[in-house]
């Protein structure tokens, strides 16, 4: 068994140009770095909203009680 997953690795390093150096050669890698930051920085912002919404209700549901 150990020999049959060696021989898979080996074989799957010996094709053609690696994918990473494709898509820096082609310029996707920028692109794909943009868009992959933008979604993140959007999910970050977008959980502070909502920490901050969450605050201020336990905040409200406090004083009520």
């Amino acid at each position: 068994m150990l020999v049959v997953l060696t021989n898979l690795t080996v074989l799957g390093q010996e094709q053609g140009p690696k994918l990473t150096s494709v898509a820096q050669e082609s310029g996707k890698y920028w692109v794909t770095t943009g868009v992959a930051s933008i979604i993140f920085l959007g999910i970050v912002v977008y959980l502070v909203v909502q920490d901050r919404k969450i605050k201020q209700l336990e905040k409200r549901l406090e004083e009520e009680a």
